[in-house]
């Protein structure tokens, strides 16, 4: 029986445990699946033969933003990530207009210690250790006038990518104006589990752009 150690959608992994036990897994002794993210600490039961579905060396590297904007570089993709600075003195030369500055730590996920600056307000700003500057970008997609946030689930198994056929939205609370620099504005959502919360969370599917969207996925992942 598959056994599970997960410390992220833990309940998701556990039930898919349930489903391959209860109809094809007899027979195959006792494999151990590992979902762990080290960010939250080790996993005080790992074992050697467990099948992990992250590992470190890769996810480390992928997770950094200032490490993926270097490759992106490198492999002259441009059209990933919005244009992207280890310094603001590298800022200031970008040479299109620009409103607002995001200001992002490496590793860091969830909008969590994110800052925005005013263009006018980048030169005399400094930067912190472990952060990166990214241009904010005008012409976005919005749902009902306000920002969100997407996410898309890909696996990456034996030198292939296989792309989920759905994702989800975030939806944030306050209607969107590319020029304020208000978090709740461009970067907040949080509380998006709370049924009370103006936050709203719904599955990609739900929406009139979800074929653009996917379409879109499908060709930055390749």
């Amino acid at each position: 029986m598959i056994k599970v150690q997960a410390n992220r959608a833990s309940k998701n992994f556990q039930q898919a445990a349930t489903n391959l036990n209860q109809s094809c897994l007899e027979g195959l002794g006792d494999p151990i699946f590992s979902y762990w993210c080290k960010f939250f600490g080790e996993n005080p039961d790992e074992q050697a033969n467990s099948v992990k579905l992250l590992e470190p060396s890769i996810y480390n590297r992928l997770e950094s933003k200032a490490t993926v904007s270097k490759l992106l570089k490198e492999h002259n993709i441009t059209d990933v990530f919005p244009a992207t600075f280890l310094t603001v003195k590298e800022a200031i030369a970008h040479p299109s207009p620009v409103n607002i500055w995001f200001i992002k730590p490496f590793h860091l996920s969830g909008g969590r210690d994110i800052q925005v600056v005013a263009a006018a307000d980048l030169p005399h700003f400094k930067l912190p250790k472990f952060n990166i500057v990214q241009a904010g970008i005008d012409n976005i997609q919005l749902i009902e006038g306000k920002k969100f946030t997407a996410r898309i689930y890909l696996l990456i198994w034996n030198q292939a990518v296989y792309l989920f056929n759905d994702g989800f939205v975030i939806v944030h609370a306050p209607q969107y104006d590319k020029e304020s620099t208000d978090y709740s504005v461009q970067v907040d959502h949080r509380g998006y589990e709370s049924d009370e919360s103006p936050v709203i969370m719904m599955l990609a599917s739900e929406l009139a752009v979800f074929v653009q969207i996917m379409a879109k996925a499908e060709e930055s992942t390749r």
